[in-house]
């Protein structure tokens, strides 16, 4: 059964390689005193953790999220648990995918999120649709 619980502080978990690297080359604290909404999603297990950061009253919120190696195991029943997630990201919220990451590429347009005609520091941006 998915269960969508919200959280205040990132869990130690065991990320897939992307993940890894997103969370080893940010500030965690940084991201989390930043995030104003975050979840973590399992199925029986942890398999992702998602926030959403919202800049200022008029800007739409960013996504952020990582998965977890549970994730990768269980893929099927974790796009399962992302059609209910998406249900609390807004339309017109933004996300950035690192643009050697087409795993993500894919993930994102699966759910409704195009690319922008902006790229910066190797990261390609996305909105949801």
């Amino acid at each position: 059964m998915t269960q969508i619980e919200r959280i205040e502080k990132i869990p130690q978990l065991i990320w897939t390689k992307h993940s890894s690297q997103e969370f080893h080359s940010h500030h965690v604290k940084a991201i989390e005193e930043q995030t104003d909404l975050m979840w973590e999603v399992s199925l029986d297990v942890p398999i992702a953790v998602a926030g959403l950061i919202y800049p200022s009253l008029v800007n739409p919120p960013w996504l952020w999220f990582l998965i977890t190696e549970d994730f990768e195991r269980r893929q099927l029943s974790s796009i399962r648990f992302f059609s209910k997630l998406i249900k609390y990201i807004p339309r017109g919220t933004m996300t950035s995918i690192k643009e050697d990451f087409e795993e993500g590429k894919r993930f994102a347009e699966f759910f409704n999120f195009n690319p922008e005609d902006v790229s910066q520091n190797g990261y390609q941006v996305y909105r949801r649709l």
